[in-house]
């Protein structure tokens, strides 16, 4: 009896640690669409490749980033330009708009994101 005890205490040890091993590892590597959001203000720096937007979010996808700033992290100028165009169609159609978040944060709080979703099920 002792013995089965015993192995069905290490059964339960192991089920609980790998366990929490699959949270941390979700946790880190967190990344994926966020829910759709309303762009509330856009800002645009003319002297750098730096597009922020403001949403009305309120969730906190990434540990100690905004739950309403996001910071656009194309790998290029046109890439940069075409997702700021798509921004600006969203805004202007009043359209909500889902962003493709990964497991960083820029230096001033805001979520890092390249790509888009404009949301047409928000009518």
């Amino acid at each position: 009896m002792k013995i089965i005890s015993l192995i069905k205490e290490k059964s339960m040890v192991a089920r609980l640690v790998g366990g929490v091993l699959v949270l941390f590892s979700a946790a880190s590597n967190a990344q994926g669409w966020s829910v759709p959001q309303e762009i509330k203000d856009l800002y645009v720096y003319g002297d750098m490749d730096r597009v922020l937007v403001s949403t009305d979010g309120n969730i906190e996808y990434v540990s100690g980033c905004s739950s309403t700033g996001w910071r656009l992290s194309a790998s290029n100028e046109k890439g940069n330009d075409r997702i700021y165009s798509a921004l600006l169609a969203a805004q202007l159609a009043k359209k909500k708009v889902r962003f493709w978040y990964n497991d960083s944060c820029s230096s001033d709080g805001h979520n890092y994101f390249n790509v888009i979703r404009i949301d047409d099920r928000n009518q």
